[in-house]
């Protein structure tokens, strides 16, 4: 396998989308899969134009993000390519430009049959990349397991281009959507995952007793704001943005595991808007960064263990959160750039400030928060 990163931050669309792949493809000559990152303000049509010029046929997938992750730090403007070439790849894209879970179903139901028969049951990765402030991003990463069936691992991430515009974009060779997900099914690469997010438990355990999507009503039978600023010894609502940034709950999951969920605001009645949906009768508990309030620990060991994980690696692919960037503030990319500058060079290095992580490292594809997933492939 060839791999090879291009970047470009030209202003013109088309331009900066033909730089950034025709720097890629000049390290592995024509690929059989695109990655693809927009960070800025850019029409990603125009972008993808640019690309295709350059890769022709390759199957594509990717998305919008706040910011793109390379050795030299994070741009929160420009193009970000990685292609991957070889004999024995083998990529599938599909892109559904609108996915709407209902009643725990889906009215308009994902059609991958044709790219399940070309795959042969061959086991392989699924990339995917969703709309980051969808309300059904659980039901479809539930959707896609039972569709695609067993032989797959998950990983990708939401995607978004900051916390204010709220606009997204999910993109394959196909087009632009703006309310669904892309996929790719990718064989020939044994790709190794895993996922870190640097949150403790603190406290005691509560049981989420009435909600709905996103919004949680009742922590415990007590309104929701009430019983989780009692958890931390009280607060007003104004603080609440402030404090939940370092106290999102926690959903204890398989393996010791849990499954991050990120408060976003407080409403009049009391009640908690989440970054992603929490069912009632959940258990969860507060959490707390650990080491030292050094969030980047976790993520480090991640790293460098599925690097080690891989006899030759030449890809490392990163969805990190973009509230962890927020969070962490200069010190996300001082760290960063300084941990990838240990990686060999040879290796192929491209990132994402996701909103929400991908990963299937608990079994079934799971969505996350606060975290940072990691693919590398060999």
């Amino acid at each position: 396998m060839l791999t090879g990163i291009g970047f470009s931050d030209r202003k013109n669309p088309i331009q900066a989308g033909r730089e950034a792949a025709n720097r890629a493809c000049a390290h592995c000559g024509q690929p059989s899969l695109t990655f693809l990152f927009i960070a800025g303000d850019y029409d990603p049509a125009a972008v993808l134009i640019g690309v295709q010029s350059v890769i022709d046929s390759s199957n594509l997938v990717g998305g919008s993000t706040h910011g793109i992750i390379t050795r030299r730090g994070v741009h929160t403007s420009g193009i970000g390519i990685c292609c991957l070439a070889g004999p024995k790849i083998h990529a599938l894209s599909y892109l559904k430009e609108y996915y709407q879970a209902e009643n725990g179903g889906n009215s308009d139901k994902i059609k991958i049959g044709p790219l399940l028969r070309r795959a042969n049951g061959t086991p392989g990765t699924a990339f995917v990349f969703p709309n980051g402030f969808g309300d059904n991003i659980s039901a479809l990463l539930r959707e896609l397991h039972d569709v695609i069936g067993p032989g797959y691992q998950y990983v990708g991430g939401g995607t978004g281009d900051n916390l204010g515009r709220s606009q997204s974009y999910q993109i394959t060779d196909e087009g632009v959507a703006t309310d669904g997900f892309a996929l790719a099914l990718v064989h020939g690469v044994d790709f190794k995952t895993d996922l870190a997010h640097g949150w403790l438990p603190l406290g005691e355990l509560m049981q989420v007793t009435k909600a709905e999507g996103k919004r949680v009503y009742e922590l415990d039978g007590m309104p929701a704001f009430s019983r989780y600023a009692s958890s931390l010894g009280g607060m007003e609502p104004a603080d609440f943005a402030r404090i939940s940034m370092r106290h999102p709950l926690g959903i204890p999951g398989g393996g010791g595991r849990f499954l991050i969920r990120d408060p976003l605001r407080v409403e009049a009645d009391g009640s908690i808007v989440f970054v992603t949906e929490i069912p009632p009768n959940t258990v969860a508990v507060m959490m707390k960064p650990s080491v030292e309030e050094d969030l980047s620990h976790d993520a480090r060991k991640t790293l460098f263990g599925t690097l080690s994980s891989v006899p030759e690696p030449k890809l490392m692919l990163i969805m990190d959160c973009v509230s962890r960037y927020y969070l962490l503030g200069d010190s996300f990319e001082q760290k960063i750039v300084y941990d990838l500058k240990l990686i060999d060079p040879a290796v192929s290095v491209l990132g994402a400030l996701s909103f929400g992580e991908i990963s299937s490292v608990s079994g079934a594809p799971l969505f996350y928060n606060k975290s940072i997933t990691v693919a590398v492939g060999g």
